[in-house]
């Protein structure tokens, strides 16, 4: 048997594998088994074997165990993967709108990244890119250039920005986290004596700005900055 032919069986039975944990995950599920269906869909994310639909069943299962801040937390990385997974964005709201989850307020970037993912933005930035390096030279080489020619040219550069735009939203939201915890009191320095800086509801977001390893300085969804403790905060994306 030819090399090429051994590694496609490994990875046709990697594949089979993955299938079949995740459709156990699914039957302890249905079978009303939450805390073994969590634990299975957990084994899952920690073998790096995850997608939008396995975080967004591990959603529902945190949901079902009482555990709406991490309910959120999962419907999020499922969108950050998915962002037009209906279930999920429906859930999501369902959940927040349950617990009051606090969120900041959604500029016209976050609306306009919204039903995409980064790569979706980084192939149309390139194309557009080269749309405007081809597009300028034809300009510079012909004597009468057409409106047509300026009309591609203003066009790439308009989506070249939002695809920009786009990353940037994306960049920015690396630091997105979810207060896991049922209730979190903020604190103004990081210390457990410290003055409360206010209470966050299970399942509010934050940005994380600074890791002081048992505490995290963050900005919360009024634009204030205070303290969290690193148990009860997870960050949204995942990395590979």
């Amino acid at each position: 048997m030819t090399r090429s032919k051994l590694i496609l069986l490994a990875l046709l039975f990697a594949v089979s594998a993955r299938a079949d944990e995740f459709a156990d995950a699914a039957r302890l599920y249905d079978a009303g088994k939450f805390t073994e269906a969590r634990n299975a869909y957990d084994a899952l994310v920690h073998d790096g074997k995850y997608g939008a639909n396995l975080f967004y069943d591990l959603g529902n299962t945190w949901f079902r165990l009482d555990e709406p801040g991490r309910a959120i937390l999962n419907y999020e990385r499922a969108l950050a993967l998915e962002p037009s997974h209906p279930e999920a964005r429906a859930n999501l709201a369902f959940v927040r709108e349950k617990t009051g989850a606090q969120i900041p307020p959604r500029t016209w970037l976050d609306y306009l990244a919204a039903p995409f993912n980064i790569n979706i933005f980084a192939v149309g930035a390139a194309i557009a890119a080269w749309i405007v390096v081809f597009a300028i030279l034809g300009l510079r080489m012909s004597r009468r250039p057409s409106p047509l020619l300026w009309f591609v040219l203003a066009a790439a550069v308009f989506v070249l920005g939002a695809a920009g735009a786009g990353i940037a939203v994306f960049e920015r939201d690396k630091s997105l986290a979810v207060v896991t915890d049922k209730q979190v009191e903020a604190r103004l320095e990081p210390l457990d004596n410290s003055a409360p800086a206010g209470t966050l509801a299970s399942g509010g977001e934050v940005k994380i700005l600074s890791d002081r390893g048992p505490w995290l300085y963050c900005a919360l969804s009024d634009n204030s900055r205070a303290w969290l403790p690193s148990k009860s905060v997870e960050l949204v994306r995942l990395a590979r």
